[in-house]
């Protein structure tokens, strides 16, 4: 018969070893909540980043990290159409196409609104989108694939 025998200190680092050594199996409840189309945002009373920092929007496109777009619109946490069309863009990329349409949404229809849209805000600063016709464009765009599929 075979004993293990762990001391506590190995158990907490193996543990902590395993929760570092890749992201795909641990259970994020941002990025899940996000993949459920239930993300949401707070007013930080602060520019945005996601539209400051159109570059690095470009970057995990190109990367096609989408994930990692995911976090960093999530983690701006600002609640404005260009952050729920990023959102939907991210969705999209991880083909979440039910996803991709609940942001996409979101983002037309605060594109509509002048509390919400980051051309109607006092500053337009939306990365070269235009709001609501950009979004409105990509909910028939992810409706399109839908139905394909």
């Amino acid at each position: 018969m075979f004993r293990l025998r762990i001391s506590l200190q190995h158990l907490v680092l193996i543990v902590a070893g395993l929760a570092t050594a890749g992201t795909a199996w641990c259970y994020d409840p941002m990025i899940e909540d996000f993949k459920l189309g239930r993300a949401h945002f707070e007013f930080h009373g602060r520019i945005p980043k996601v539209m400051l920092n159109a570059h690095v929007i470009l970057n995990f496109e190109q990367a096609k990290d989408w994930e990692g777009l995911a976090r960093y619109v999530l983690e701006d946490g600002y609640p404005l159409d260009v952050s729920d069309y990023y959102l939907g863009v991210a969705a999209e990329g991880m083909n979440l196409l039910l996803t991709a349409h609940i942001y996409y949404l979101r983002a037309f229809y605060k594109g509509l609104s002048p509390y919400s849209s980051c051309q109607r805000i006092g500053f337009d600063v939306c990365n070269g989108l235009h709001f609501p016709d950009d979004a409105w464009k990509a909910v028939l765009r992810v409706r399109e694939k839908a139905a394909a599929q």
